[in-house]
């Protein structure tokens, strides 16, 4: 007489190779939209506005008047230079580490839309845009400031905000670091 075994197969009968049932076996995919890869020059910058954000109590936000698809250059985000030490004794809130010793502080007004860019992870919204590969800086040729592009991670219409995903380490404290000073993105 054959001896079962734990998985219900016997020495003459094949175990089976999926020990969750069947209904695991084959999940529906989601459906998704097509997701086109951006035609448009690594330089062009989409048509955004300033206005008030989406996310409650966030105060502005910063949205697009046009559609984009991944990889588009939905802002860049510039600032005065400064190094870990010089953000470090700084209280403003727009601060992005870039590297080790490199941050950009858009806190002056005059600098480009990107610091309007709220993040939604803390409110539940959907992220659809990510600071560049590496943080890499450029120099604008308008300005002669330094700024990292934001890209779009998917497809996002005309009319959506740009959300962007600030980071662990800049909610781990309900925003703000340890000094009670908002730390880098």
């Amino acid at each position: 007489m054959p001896v079962p075994t734990t998985l219900g197969g016997t020495p003459e009968e094949p175990v089976p190779t999926d020990t969750m049932g069947e209904e695991s076996k084959h999940r529906p995919k989601r459906k998704r939209g097509p997701r086109r890869r951006s035609k448009r020059p690594s330089s062009y910058t989409c048509l955004t506005e300033v206005r008030t954000s989406g996310i409650p109590g966030a105060g502005l936000g910063l949205w697009l008047l046009e559609d984009a698809h991944p990889g588009d250059r939905v802002a860049i985000y510039t600032g005065e230079p400064l190094t870990a030490e010089e953000a470090d004794a700084s209280d403003s809130a727009y601060l992005l580490l870039v590297h080790k010793n490199l941050v950009l502080d858009a806190a002056d007004p005059s600098h480009d839309k990107g610091r309007y860019i709220n993040c939604g992870r803390m409110a539940g919204r959907g992220i659809n845009a990510a600071f560049g590969a590496a943080r890499r800086t450029a120099t604008c040729p308008r300005t002669g400031r330094p700024y990292v592009s934001v890209r779009a991670t998917k497809n996002i219409k005309a009319g959506s905000e740009i959300l962007v995903d600030y980071g662990p380490a800049y909610w781990a404290k309900g925003g703000f670091n340890t000094q009670g000073k908002r730390p880098h993105m």
